[in-house]
């Protein structure tokens, strides 16, 4: 049987079905989500680099510098979270729930069974 609440989220790069355990959601509970599945592959390298890294400095006895700090912030799912918001309330992308316009980050919506959202990326004209 099918998850009621499977939503199914169309982005710029594609399809991407996230899990939504109630009925209503809001904008950015929905980003959160979906940036916190797209980046975890890569935080889950990152991670791996980081063992292994840990590893070979043990074995060789050797400290290598500290770029960790830098991949920590980069790979912080919370300033990606703020950066899409920013992006969303000066109007980079608009988002459509089921065909209607979010006007609001923390507007919640209903989510139906196969509810989808649209992210659409708003280019400004030239010369405006």
């Amino acid at each position: 049987m099918q998850d009621p609440y499977q939503a199914v989220l169309r982005s710029i790069d594609g399809y991407c079905a996230l899990k939504i355990e109630t009925e209503s959601c809001t904008l950015r509970e929905v980003l959160k989500r979906h940036l916190a599945q797209k980046m975890q592959p890569a935080q889950d390298y990152l991670q791996q680099l980081r063992r292994q890294r840990h590893a070979d400095e043990r074995l060789l006895n050797d400290a290598l510098a500290q770029p960790e700090a830098a991949w920590q912030a980069l790979m912080d799912p919370e300033r990606h979270l703020a950066y899409a918001i920013e992006l969303f309330q000066n109007k980079a992308f608009i988002a459509l729930v089921d065909g209607r316009q979010i006007s609001d980050a923390d507007e919640a919506f209903l989510w139906m069974p196969h509810s989808q959202i649209q992210f659409i990326r708003l280019t400004p004209l030239a010369g405006q």
